[in-house]
């Protein structure tokens, strides 16, 4: 393990800056630059806290909300832009996603895992309701040339999604 204090301070500060930027890149729909900051090998599991006495971060590991590689989360996109892709065109959803608690776990050669905590606000303009969605992600990320996520594992901290459906990564 390697705590933040032992990670060169502009690697840290690199990594937040990425981090940062992604969110402001989703919370402005730019899912095609998106794509763009992901390694070809990349891996995005959403799964959620498992409620169970005495255990109070145990996850689930068989079980995922959304499990996908680049090239589905590719297609995924691709869709969403297509003419008949209404969930993008004609959505009246606002996102704000705010990501904290950045910590650096692990460091070997130029591969980095990271951990934050994500906080997603979705607005429904139309019907003026909110929802929030917490949890904690551990990143992946390769620091061989420009940074690039190659595994995001999503861990929400509830295990029921009370939103309407799952379009955007989080």
């Amino acid at each position: 393990m390697v705590n933040v204090a032992m990670v060169d301070p502009q690697v840290y500060i690199n990594l937040c800056e990425f981090l940062y930027h992604e969110a402001e890149i989703l919370d402005n729909e730019m899912y095609r630059e998106w794509l763009e900051m992901l390694g070809d090998d990349f891996e995005y599991l959403i799964t959620y806290v498992q409620p169970e006495k005495g255990a109070k971060l145990k996850y689930t590991e068989d079980s995922f909300l959304m499990k996908a590689n680049k090239q589905k989360l590719s297609e995924m996109v691709k869709r969403l832009y297509h003419p008949s892709g209404w969930a993008l065109q004609d959505s009246l959803s606002r996102f704000r996603r705010i990501v904290g608690n950045v910590r650096v776990k692990e460091a070997l050669n130029n591969t980095v895992r990271v951990r934050s905590n994500i906080a997603l606000f979705r607005i429904e303009m139309n019907e003026g309701s909110q929802s929030v969605i917490t949890g904690e992600r551990e990143d992946l990320l390769s620091l061989s040339g420009e940074i690039r996520l190659r595994k995001r594992v999503v861990v929400l901290d509830s295990p029921s999604l009370l939103t309407y459906n799952l379009y955007f990564p989080i």
